[in-house]
């Protein structure tokens, strides 16, 4: 009974087994673990062999890169990441050597830089070498030069020496000339100087002699004016026949009728000065005129005029004659002037009463040969006065003290004088009558009112025929 309750399975089997699976486990679990331990052991050592082969090549590089730097030139501590470098790093200073030295030539990397500098210095050096031979070659044709020059040299050294010579002998020969001619010089000085002499006491004679002559000279001409001024006294001649007579007289319409018209030449504004039909065909100064008519309407033979002027102690009568210096019955009558006068009555002496008084002359049919403008020049500037010439009229030739500080206004008046004088000189030389433009205008029985009337009308007119004012 006791063996078969032996043989069934109790705690300790129970435990005993559980003891054997516990330590079985932990056997396979140690077993796994130390397996695992170990490959994690060996995968340790293979990342700390791999970390120091890092390391390693990361000491290597760093150690490249700061010999890069060392053979660049470089020492700035960070190389500088990014585009662009950042500033004070390698690169940095780096890109900004090749722009400074690379200038045109710098390109994206050092290597393509350097490549176009050596090219660029290679082709330098091309040139260089080539404008060595050139020079060598300049130098060896200067050398050349040279050597000519030297030889040209020594012949103009030669030359020179017997230019010297030859110098020599010319100055000698020179100056033995030069005495010469000094000798001959002194004796001509000698000459010239009795000559001038001579000639100084011949131009003292004749100086003497032209003082004489001259004080004879202007004494002869205040004679012959002296004698001309009694002669004109004593005549007082202005006409010698008469140009017309008075046929008839109209107190009322202050008009006269003349025998003479178109087939004599008479134009209308014609004027005449009026002398007393007891004149026995003489007309005498401008004090014997009694009176002043204006032609204002022509007819075949006569002619009707107005008077202008007239002396209420001497009327115009039946008979009266005419005359007038400016108009002659188929003559042309010439006239020279000089000086000038207010014709219009403006207070001024200039071109307008000039152009008045030409204007009255060639309607009578007169003409003018010389005339002296307001500034001293004479028109023509080659014609003199001729037996042509009927009178010179003297107007007024100024005054040149009336202008004191108008330097060119003075002028001007000196140079009218001056022709004024050489005028009256020729007319001397030629007898010709010089009559003042006061007369002269008088004689022509012209007045500044004399201008085309219009029978019955009283009101003034211009000159101009037909047109009132």
């Amino acid at each position: 009974m006791a063996a078969p309750s032996s043989s069934k399975p109790g705690a300790l089997h129970y435990w005993f087994a559980f003891f054997v699976m516990l330590t079985l486990l932990f056997l396979v679990t140690t077993i796994i673990y130390v397996k695992e331990f170990n490959a994690a052991d060996i995968r340790a050592k293979e990342a700390s062999d791999n970390a120091t082969k890092v390391n390693g090549a990361l000491t290597t590089a760093l150690a490249d890169i700061d010999a890069l730097k060392l053979d660049m030139g470089y020492n700035q501590p960070e190389v500088g990441v990014g585009n662009p470098a950042p500033a004070n790093s390698a690169r940095a200073q780096l890109q900004q050597d090749l722009t400074t030295y690379g200038r045109n030539l710098t390109a994206g990397t050092v290597s393509a830089t350097l490549n176009a500098l050596r090219t660029a210095l290679d082709q330098a050096e091309a040139d260089s070498k080539k404008n060595k031979a050139d020079l060598d070659q300049v130098s060896a044709k200067l050398l050349a030069v040279d050597a000519g020059a030297e030889n040209r040299v020594a012949t103009f050294k030669t030359d020179k020496e017997k230019s010297e010579t030859d110098l020599t002998k010319l100055v000698k020969d020179r100056d033995e000339l030069v005495r010469q001619k000094d000798q001959e010089i002194q004796k001509w000085q000698k000459n010239y100087r009795e000559g001038q002499v001579e000639l100084e006491g011949s131009r003292d004679e004749l100086a003497r002699v032209r003082k004489e002559l001259d004080e004879r000279i202007s004494s002869l001409n205040q004679i012959v004016d002296f004698q001309r001024q009694k002669l004109d006294e004593l005549q007082n001649l202005s006409f010698d026949k008469a140009d017309g007579s008075i046929r008839n007289v109209d107190n009322s319409l202050r008009l006269v009728w003349l025998d003479i018209g178109r087939k004599d030449g008479l134009r209308p504004q014609v004027t005449f000065s009026v002398y007393g039909k007891t004149n026995n065909g003489i007309a005498r100064g401008p004090q014997d005129v009694k009176a002043k008519i204006e032609v204002v309407t022509v007819e075949q033979t006569s002619s009707i005029a107005r008077i202008v002027e007239e002396d209420n102690t001497r009327p115009i009568a039946e008979g009266d004659v005419l005359f007038s210096p400016a108009w002659t019955a188929g003559l042309d009558e010439y006239f020279s002037f000089v000086g000038n006068g207010d014709l219009n009555k403006d207070g001024l002496m200039d071109a307008r009463d000039r152009k008045i008084l030409f204007d009255v002359l060639a309607n009578a049919g007169a003409k003018v040969d010389i005339q002296v403008d307001d500034e001293g020049v004479r028109e023509p500037a080659d014609a003199k006065l001729t037996v042509n010439t009927k009178w010179l009229i003297v107007g007024d030739v100024g005054d040149p003290t009336k202008f004191e500080g108008d330097d060119e206004k003075i002028q001007k008046i000196l140079a009218v004088q001056k022709q004024h004088q050489i005028l009256v000189q020729e007319a001397r030389e030629q007898g010709i009558k010089i009559v003042s433009l006061r007369d002269f205008l008088t004689y022509m029985g012209w007045k500044p009112e004399s201008q085309l009337y219009i029978p019955g009308s009283d009101a003034p007119f211009i000159l101009k025929a037909g047109l009132k004012k």
